[in-house]
């Protein structure tokens, strides 16, 4: 089911075997649709809700039955409620998440501690992360380093991260990265973490001049990234 600004945000709170919903450009939209908690919800992605300041995270947290979350240019009210949410989406697969705010420093992410069960922590499970951030970004929330299941990784428009960190090498299901419009990024893991990236089959750096000149053959990241099969 899609709601856009063009349909004026209408929900039938009758559907219940809603699967998929996407709400998108819903400017004025403050609440969140009265029926969105049901269980056979599958995929949901907001995206440009700027308005929706009478909502927040926690009333996701139950849909158990989730698989594929996308919070894009929410209301800046949702980074905190982001950070500090307790969730249960123990069957998320694919999160593509940010533009929170570019008035933060730090890229919001809930803390594993605050699960009430270490193994229910909501990202356990997750195979595919993209993260989108803003100009003032000069780090990876370092929560992020206990996503070990993950097979695809794009990390987007970290401005000022200059290099990415270690416990990336802990991501040995990592099959694919992709580094977008980080223009201050110069710097991959040490060599002994990134071959810890023995799943790798894809590196694609775009739109970051100071890693692309770096990973250039001849290069000094070369070395790291010579056996990868697949490099854009």
């Amino acid at each position: 089911m899609y709601i856009g600004e063009e349909t004026g945000g209408e929900f039938n709170s009758c559907q219940t075997s809603l699967q998929k919903l996407s709400i998108r450009g819903c400017r004025e939209l403050r609440f969140l649709p009265k029926g969105l908690r049901q269980p056979t919800l599958v995929r949901l992605e907001m995206i440009e809700c700027s308005n929706l300041t009478e909502a927040s995270p926690v009333e996701l947290r139950n849909l158990t039955s989730l698989q594929h979350l996308e919070l894009d240019r929410c209301n800046s009210r949702w980074a905190r409620a982001w950070e500090e949410g307790q969730f249960c989406l123990t069957s998320l697969r694919t999160l593509d998440v940010g533009h929170f705010s570019e008035e933060l420093d730090y890229f919001p992410w809930p803390e594993l501690a605050k699960a009430r069960n270490p193994q229910h922590y909501p990202f356990m499970s997750l195979e595919s992360l993209e993260l989108w951030g803003w100009p003032k970004l000069k780090c990876l929330p370092n929560q992020l380093r206990h996503l070990t299941t993950l097979r695809n990784l794009g990390i987007n428009k970290f401005a000022e991260l200059e290099a990415l960190p270690e416990w990336l090498g802990n991501f040995s299901s990592l099959e694919s990265l992709e580094l977008y419009w980080c223009r201050n990024l110069r710097s991959l893991p040490s060599l002994e973490n990134f071959q810890c990236l023995k799943n790798l089959q894809s590196l694609n750096i775009t739109r970051c001049p100071l890693l692309t000149e770096m990973c250039k053959e001849g290069g000094e990241e070369w070395h790291k990234i010579a056996h990868i099969p697949t490099r854009i």
